[in-house]
């Protein structure tokens, strides 16, 4: 790998990485598993590989760097490989909010992931605190009644159903229900 990777090369490295893993995941059960298993580490290497070249070449823009983490936590999360996953977001959550501030939309798309992550893996009280800086990002982002919205509001309901505060979940989406009915 070149020590002067560009940051089209390593995300193209990982949208290819992305598209064999994806691949590997929906073929279970037939003949090919054993195939796509090795499909699947060997574009890990690559991608890992990639990334690690980036870093240390400092000559790609850290967005591109914080945009691979995530895509790569992505599949490890779909793999339900949280332990990998969450380090990866962490990483790309403070590389985002360094370069574009702590209310830009990517750094709430990116925490979202993360807060998916600690919900997967029952850390309910994290996972609460950064659905709501989700939301409050979104909030200030698009209007009232957008479907990132609700979205946001699902979540947090989540986490209190999770956590045994149903009137607080039901209270929750009532609310978002009634935006949505001012909207239309």
């Amino acid at each position: 790998m070149s020590k002067y990777i560009n940051g089209t090369g390593l995300l193209a490295l990982l949208l290819l990485f992305s598209t064999v893993a994806a691949s590997a995941q929906t073929t279970g059960g037939n003949k090919h598993d054993k195939d796509d298993a090795k499909q699947y580490e060997l574009a890990l290497g690559a991608a890992k590989q990639a990334l690690a070249d980036a870093e240390k070449a400092q000559v790609i823009n850290q967005m591109d760097i914080a945009m691979c983490l995530n895509k790569l936590a992505g599949v490890y999360c779909s793999k339900k490989h949280y332990d990998e996953a969450g380090p990866l977001y962490k990483r790309a959550l403070a590389i985002s909010e360094k370069a574009l501030g702590p209310d830009h939309l990517m750094v709430s798309s990116i925490m979202n992931n993360l807060a998916g992550v600690y919900f997967a893996e029952g850390q309910y009280a994290q996972a609460e605190q950064l659905y709501k800086r989700v939301l409050a990002i979104r909030e200030k982002t698009f209007s009232p009644g957008d479907p990132a919205i609700t979205k946001g509001y699902e979540n947090i309901a989540a986490v209190y159903r999770k956590t045994g505060r149903e009137s607080a979940a039901k209270e929750l989406m009532q609310h978002a229900e009634a935006i949505q009915a001012k909207k239309q």
